[in-house]
C-alpha cells in the first residue's frame, strides 16, 4: 500500500519519464491535507486496483490515473471540483463513474477508452461537456443527470458527444434520497425495499430507483439499504 500524506498539492509529474512508482502497488491511500492528485501522479499504475481520495482534495491532474488499467471505481470527493485532460483515460477496466457536484467542466479525453465504462452521473453543476471526454467509451450505455432535460440542453457541447446508445437518465424532482415507498418519512420499511431491489426480489419505479440509490453511484446494492437504515434510525445523513 502506498501512502500519500503531508499538506498542498502533489508536486507534478512528467508521464514522458515513465511510471514513477512500483507497477505492483495496489492500493494508494491518500491522507487529509493532501489537496491537489499532480499531473501525471499515479500514470501507468498497471496494477492499482483500490484509491482512498482524502476530502482536502480539490483537484485531480492531467492524466492523474492514465493507463490504470486494473482501476474498476473510484469513489471521487464531493470537494473536487476540477478533473484534469485525460486524468482517467485508458483505464481499462473502470466501469461505474460519479462526477462530483462542483465540477463545472468535463474536460478533453477524461475518461478518454475507458471501455468498460458503463454508467456515468453527472451532477447539474456542468456547464460543458467535451466531445472528447469519452471517446472510446464504447459500453457507455446509462448518463444519469442531476438536472433536468431543459438544464441538459444549456450545456455546452457537440450532438455527437455520446453515441445514440447512450440513453440520459434526467433527475426525479420531489422526491426524498432513502424514502423508497414515498411515503415522506425515513423508515426501517424503505431500507427492507431497497434491499429486496438490489436483490431483485422487487421491481421499483423510476422515482423509486432514484430515491433507493442511497449512495449515488447508480447501482441499487446491498450497501444502499444499509445507508438507508442507518439514516431512520439517525446515524447517517444522505445528502
Amino acid at each position: 500500500m502506498l501512502t500519500i500524506s503531508g499538506t498542498g498539492p502533489m508536486k507534478d509529474y512528467r508521464p514522458a519519464d515513465g511510471n514513477k512508482w512500483d507497477n505492483t502497488i495496489k492500493k494508494v491511500v491518500m491522507e487529509n491535507g493532501v489537496t491537489n492528485i499532480a499531473d501525471g501522479a499515479f500514470y501507468d499504475c498497471s496494477a492499482l486496483t483500490d484509491v482512498s481520495v482524502a476530502d482536502s482534495v480539490i483537484s485531480i491532474g492531467d492524466d492523474a490515473f492514465c493507463g490504470c488499467k486494473s482501476l474498476t471505481s473510484v469513489a471521487i470527493p464531493e470537494s473536487v471540483s476540477n478533473l484534469g485532460t485525460a486524468a482517467f483515460a485508458y483505464c481499462e477496466n473502470l466501469s461505474v463513474v460519479v462526477i462530483p457536484e462542483g465540477v463545472k467542466n468535463i474536460v478533453d479525453n477524461v475518461f478518454f477508452n475507458c471501455a468498460a465504462l458503463t454508467t456515468v452521473t453527472i451532477p447539474d453543476s456542468v456547464t460543458s461537456i467535451s466531445n472528447a471526454a469519452f471517446a472510446g467509451c464504447q459500453a457507455l450505455k446509462d448518463v444519469y443527470y442531476d438536472g433536468s432535460e431543459e438544464m441538459w440542453n444549456k450545456i455546452a457541447m457537440q450532438e455527437d458527444t455520446f453515441s445514440d446508445q447512450v440513453t440520459i437518465h434526467f433527475a426525479i424532482f420531489g422526491f426524498i434520497l432513502g424514502d423508497v415507498d414515498n411515503n415522506g418519512k425515513l423508515e426501517a420499511a424503505d431500507a427492507r425495499l431497497a434491499l429486496r431491489a438490489a436483490v431483485k426480489l422487487e421491481t421499483l419505479t423510476e422515482a423509486q430507483t432514484k430515491a433507493a440509490d442511497a449512495d449515488k453511484n447508480g447501482q441499487l446494492e446491498a450497501a444502499d439499504a444499509r445507508l438507508i437504515l442507518r439514516a431512520a434510525v439517525g446515524l447517517e445523513i444522505l445528502k
